[in-house]
């Protein structure tokens, strides 16, 4: 009796496991999907660097599950007009502001992040742009 609940147990838990595991396959973005997006986002930091502000730091990365583009740009340069044109910048290109504080845009199901005074790399002030696509930019973006 006692092996045949154990049994039922461990069959549950392997269900619900399975369950769990086939939502997050389903909700995640697949490689394919991310380095798309990559593509997308690399395109769009260099529309706005066109603006000006020199990179101090850069990451990419594209993987199952996501994308993430970041840019840190330095203060040397740095200044409200930039900001107000890295925005324009967005707007024309179709970028939707979801938010204020953080500065948050949406396109395509990613999420672009704008902050100013991010803090210090290499004894160098610094101000973020940062890109990403997953499954909680889908969900936000699509809200």
């Amino acid at each position: 009796m006692a092996f045949k609940f154990k049994s039922s147990l461990i069959a549950g838990a392997i269900f619900i496991w399975a369950i769990v595991l086939g939502a997050a396959l389903m909700n995640n973005p697949s490689l394919s999907g991310a380095k798309t997006r990559l593509v997308i986002m690399k395109e769009e930091m260099d529309a706005l660097l066109g603006q000006g502000g020199r990179v101090v730091d850069a990451e990419e990365n594209a993987k199952y599950g996501g994308a993430l583009l970041a840019r840190l740009i330095g203060d040397e340069g740095w200044s409200r007009l930039l900001l107000q044109r890295y925005q324009e910048t967005l707007v024309s290109r179709g970028w939707k502001r979801i938010q204020d504080t953080p500065i948050l845009y949406c396109k395509d199901e990613i999420l672009i992040k704008l902050q100013p005074n991010a803090g210090v790399t290499n004894g160098v002030g610094t101000n973020y742009i940062g890109m990403t696509y997953d499954a909680s930019t889908i969900k936000k973006c699509n809200s």
